[in-house]
């Protein structure tokens, strides 16, 4: 179910609003020329620097698709509207690759996707083949296309009150296991939630098995599977070896679990079952003159997730920030949800998504060569169809920088959400309700709003900016505070630090740096970094002791003990029974160290209460930061000699790491420094406090939550400041 979109079709409300925003909408420059101007000025200097000119073109290129692509197609339309540049840098590709063509008139986008004999998806062929076989979303007149219509009789439109029972279901379910509720230093109370994983990725993964039939052997076997393939077949442009093989290994793993449902379905067949699997299995044919093997039904059923997951959570993240980002439509978007009218909140949802879809473009391949505009696209051209300005087109997109709910103004046809022509979404219809429905749960949230700091800001997967990872809004909590003695986990891959609190933070930082002051671990393990910071935070919270002791009888040569087999286990029984671990200790071991399936949940909780005292009540509040550059900040030695304080540095590496970068010399001389762009520690932290803009960006990132700020200025700065004092 590739995610394209389309908004409802319901007859249309009467109450409908159009409002202009220059700011969101991308008009971040003074005119028109301007805007062109800046961006042809940058591509063509570009060209003078660097060893290789057209790669150096390419980049600023993406780079104006990706943080200004508003502004950057309106001057491609104008101008270039089939604009040529250097070739992608395409690692074996395996096919000719002559140039890069961006098509962005809206007439000229529909010709393209409407000529899929001429523009082909030949670029997501071959990653599809290799990883789960052939389907339709690399198919274009083949096969496995033509079975696009038995899916769409599986899948009927009279299933629509079945499919609202379930996302409605799994959405309420999502929100009471994701949301953690807390309270501030000031005795307000706040709830929280985690949108792309708790929310959106979770129904999107929990409505494939449920309504689809494929639930896959858990979910985080779910989310690994969906991310690996959407990554490489449509964000992986260069073909990067090592997403590729992600890919295949996920394809592999896929089959391999599909084929095994399929076989026992057959031979333990329910009559009774009503999921998309279960309906193929007992139709076996889409008409008189087709029947299909189990083969191509599993194939089928795999695309379900690998179109499903990704797009429908970026849409949800993304729909959601832009209304955010306007207060006027954010408040009738709400209305809408209160006063359960769907129609119009969708409405409000597709044309968010509008200036800043799940894809700015789509990919297609020049099979032959084809003349848009008096413009030759050379046969062997990887041509990128922006629909995104497509829907911008003021040639036939009414006022384009104008937010509208109007469906004079926006009729479905705008929208290219939901794919076009043959590519169509084929679960275009169920996308209506999903998406729209997702939003609503969070709207209907008493005073919604971004969390502060970068947490409240969407963070996109490194380097390839693919999709949202990180997104956090907080609200006001609906009931009374939870019960006393009852454990709330935010994250339940970090279950163990909510669990067990009763560690000696100093041993911890020691272990965290590395074992640097204890002789008698090898040196030879002080040096390794070991990447695994799920095990590292985990490990580190033990007895010295006691992790000396599974080291010597693992005769472990790296920093951690291997993952199961006789010699851990054995090792953790002389070792327990040598340095006894607490109930939970031993229970989270089995679970993070050793990989045993166990239910964290009934794991005891006789290390919940913290040992340090208030000194460390920052741990109770800062639970949402990056593990990884958590783990890097303690292993950094300038860290270790600017910290000699163990609670200082446990929470200065909490900290996003931007601002950390931003502090600069006051960090590495502690108590009295210069700065980079002041003169004092405080100075210093004035200026990057709320974050800095990037230089060639102009995006402003490292800025710290209200939470941060306040423990930031009293524990480390010694400043006696309320929390009501600390901005937000």
């Amino acid at each position: 179910m590739a995610f394209g979109a389309c908004s409802t079709t319901a007859k249309p409300p009467s109450t409908l609003t159009t409002t202009r925003n220059p700011a969101a909408s991308g008009a971040e420059v003074a005119t028109d020329t301007q805007v062109s101007a800046a961006f042809f000025a940058e591509y063509e200097k570009a060209a003078f620097f660097g060893k290789d000119p057209f790669k150096a073109q390419l980049k600023v290129a993406f780079k104006w698709i990706r943080q200004k692509p508003i502004p950057l197609f309106k001057a491609l339309r104008a101008e270039h509207p089939v604009f040529t540049i250097s070739t992608l840098p395409i690692k074996e590709a395996p096919f000719p690759n002559r140039a890069t063509v961006i098509v962005s008139r809206y007439k000229n986008v529909v010709e393209v996707l409407n000529h899929p004999q001429d523009f082909s998806v030949r670029d997501y062929t071959k990653k599809m083949q290799d990883s789960v076989g052939s389907f339709m979303l690399a198919s274009d007149q083949g096969p496995a296309n033509a079975e696009k219509p038995w899916m769409r009789e599986m899948m009927p439109h009279s299933d629509r009150e079945k499919i609202k029972n379930i996302l409605n279901d799994q959405i309420k379910n999502a929100l009471r296991e994701g949301i953690w509720e807390g309270t501030y230093p000031n005795g307000q109370r706040f709830a929280r939630l985690e949108v792309v994983n708790q929310l959106a990725r979770r129904v999107s993964v929990r409505f494939t098995g449920e309504y689809f039939g494929f639930p896959g052997p858990d979910e985080e076997s779910m989310f690994r599977w969906s991310h690996a393939t959407q990554d490489d077949y449509f964000h992986n442009v260069i073909n990067d070896p090592k997403v590729h093989e992600r890919a295949v290994q996920a394809g592999t793993e896929m089959k391999t679990y599909i084929s095994n449902l399929i076989t026992e379905k057959r031979r333990h067949p329910d009559n009774s079952a009503d999921d998309i699997l279960s309906r193929m299995i007992r139709s076996g044919h889409a008409n008189e003159l087709q029947s299909y093997s189990d083969d191509r039904i599993g194939a089928n059923i795999l695309g379900t997730l690998i179109g499903g997951v990704e797009t429908t959570e970026a849409a949800v993240v993304q729909a959601l920030d832009q209304l955010l980002k306007r207060p006027v439509e954010f408040a009738a978007a709400r209305q809408a949800a209160l006063d359960g009218n769907e129609a119009l909140l969708s409405r409000y949802v597709w044309e968010a998504l509008r200036f800043n879809p799940v894809n700015p473009f789509v990919v297609r391949y020049a099979e032959r060569d084809y003349t848009i505009e008096n413009q030759l696209i050379k046969k062997g051209s990887i041509v990128l169809v922006a629909t995104q300005s497509a829907m911008f087109d003021e040639r036939v997109v009414a006022n384009p920088d104008e937010f509208s709910v109007d469906p004079g103004l926006r009729p479905d046809s705008v929208y290219f959400h939901l794919g076009f022509g043959i590519h169509r979404c084929l679960g275009d219809y169920v996308s209506t309700y999903q998406v729209p429905l997702m939003v609503k749960s969070l709207l209907l949230k008493k005073n919604l709003r971004r969390a502060s700091g970068d947490d409240g800001q969407i963070l996109k997967t490194p380097k390839t900016a693919s999709f949202p990872e990180k997104f956090y809004l907080e609200f006001d909590p609906e009931n009374e505070a939870k019960v006393a003695g009852k454990i709330a986990v935010q994250d339940p891959a970090f279950a163990f630090e909510d669990y067990l609190n009763d560690y000696d933070p100093h041993v911890f930082r020691e272990c965290m740096a590395g074992e640097k002051k204890y002789a008698s671990i090898p040196d030879s393990l002080n040096k390794i970094f070991h990447p695994n910071e799920r095990k590292g935070l985990f490990w580190c919270r033990l007895k010295f002791e006691f992790r000396s002791c599974i080291l010597a009888h693992t005769k472990a040569d790296h920093f951690f003990p291997n993952e199961g087999g006789l010699d851990h286990e054995r090792a953790l029984a002389e070792c327990q029974a040598q340095f006894p671990l607490k109930p939970a200790e031993e229970g989270f071991y089995k679970i993070v160290m050793m990989g045993k399936k166990l239910d964290w949940q009934k794991l005891p909780t006789d290390q919940a209460a913290r040992n340090h005292g208030k000194d460390y009540d920052f741990e109770n509040y800062l639970k949402y930061y990056n593990r990884f550059n958590y783990w890097a900040c303690f292993l950094n030695p300038l860290g270790i000699s600017s910290f000699p304080n163990d609670r200082d540095l446990t929470l200065y590496a909490r900290l996003n790491r931007t601002f950390r970068f931003c502090m600069g010399l006051p960090v590495v001389e502690h108590e009295i420094s210069y700065g980079i762009l002041g003169k004092s520690r405080i100075d210093q932290y004035e200026k990057c406090k709320d974050g800095l803009p990037d230089k060639t960006t102009g995006v402003v990132t490292g800025a710290l939550s209200r939470m941060e700020k306040y423990y930031y200025q009293n524990l480390i700065l010694g400043q006696k400041i309320s929390f009501d004092q600390i901005d937000e």
